[in-house]
Formats: structure tokens, C-alpha cells, sequence
């Protein structure tokens, strides 16, 4: 388990890596592309700071100058496939002060993120769901975040989302550790056909 933990991190270092050699471009690029660089490079210092501020820092910063972009940038289409919103950042912005401990905030920017959904985003509906319930899971609100994971399992298996299911499994996991007596986790657990 290390070694892939290791591997992993050796990925995202890589990647980080990666988009920090791409900033310069990217900051002579069109808005769409630059801020989907810099979206990515703080999801990417998310992932490796740990408890260093300094990357912390580094990550919101990138995350506040994609904000900037989206609301005042021109997003027009320009051939990069590129494409930013308010919703998809402030989810990435609520993982991220998850991992960093932050949960008001978390919280705070996943209301954001549900205000600025398009009803046809079905898949960011999701996406906020399974953060809100890791939020939860993270601040141990087990019950809150069993009560989530189930209202995010109805969706996903309207849409028949394989990955996303496995991603409820593993939150299901974690619960059951806590308490596989539960009402809510043995209700997860026999909605996923797991019991």
C-alpha cells in the first residue's frame, strides 16, 4: 500500500511538475486554456501540500486567479476545448480545503458551486454530492455524510456512473468502519447491494 501511495504522489509531483512548466504558456494563452492550466496546477498543489502552508497558498491562489478569469475573461470558445465555470471551480476549490483541514470553507465554496449549477450539469451534481459527502466524512458527520452519499447513489445509478458508484463504495467503506451497524450506513451498504 506505501508503494502505491508513493507511486501516486510520484504521479501528481509529476504533473505538477508538468503545469508549472506549462504557466508561462499558458499565460500567453486565450482565458479558457490559461485558466484550465491554472485550475489544474492548484488541484495538483492540493494534492501534495499536505499541512505546508506555502503550497496551500499556492493552490487557493491559483484557484482565486481562475475565479478572476472566469468572471472577467473573455471564455468564448477558442479552439483549445477548454472550457471553465464557477461550478466545476468551486468544487475543485472544496476538495482541496478539505484536504487542507478547512471545512467551513469547503463547505462554503460547495454552496457556491450548487448556486452556479446549470440544471443540465447533471454530472457536476453529482461531483458536488460526493465532495459534500467526503467533507462530511473528513469532520467526522458520519451520519451527514451517509445521508449524502445516498442522495448522491440515486443519481448515479439513474446514470449508470461505474466510477462514481465506486467512488460511494469507498465512502461506504470508510462508514462502515465507523459503524457497520448503523442504520444509515447498513441502508448505504444494501443500496449498493453490498449486504
Amino acid at each position: 500500500m506505501q508503494r502505491k501511495w508513493q507511486r501516486s504522489l510520484g504521479l501528481v509531483e509529476g504533473n505538477r511538475a508538468a503545469n508549472e512548466a506549462a504557466r508561462p504558456y499558458a499565460g500567453r494563452s486565450r482565458d479558457p486554456l490559461r485558466g484550465k492550466v491554472y485550475q489544474i496546477t492548484g488541484e495538483a498543489y492540493a494534492r501534495v501540500a499536505g499541512s505546508n502552508a506555502e503550497l496551500q497558498k499556492k493552490s487557493l491562489n491559483l484557484f482565486d486567479q481562475v475565479g478572476r478569469i472566469i468572471r472577467k475573461g473573455n471564455l468564448e470558445a477558442d479552439g483549445s476545448f477548454a472550457k471553465l465555470d464557477l461550478t466545476s471551480l468551486y468544487v475543485e476549490r472544496a476538495e482541496a480545503l478539505r484536504q487542507f483541514g478547512q471545512f467551513d470553507d469547503a463547505r462554503n465554496a460547495l454552496a457556491i458551486a450548487r448556486d452556479n449549477l446549470s440544471p443540465e450539469l447533471t454530472r457536476w451534481q453529482i461531483n458536488i454530492l460526493l465532495e459534500e459527502a467526503e467533507t462530511y466524512l473528513a469532520e467526522q458527520e458520519y451520519d451527514d455524510s451517509a445521508t449524502v452519499a445516498l442522495e448522491a447513489l440515486k443519481v448515479v445509478d439513474v446514470l449508470q456512473l461505474g466510477g462514481k458508484k465506486e467512488q460511494i463504495r469507498r465512502l461506504y467503506g470508510e462508514l462502515y468502519k465507523w459503524n457497520p451497524n448503523y442504520p444509515l450506513v447498513r441502508l448505504l451498504g444494501t443500496e449498493l447491494g453490498l449486504l
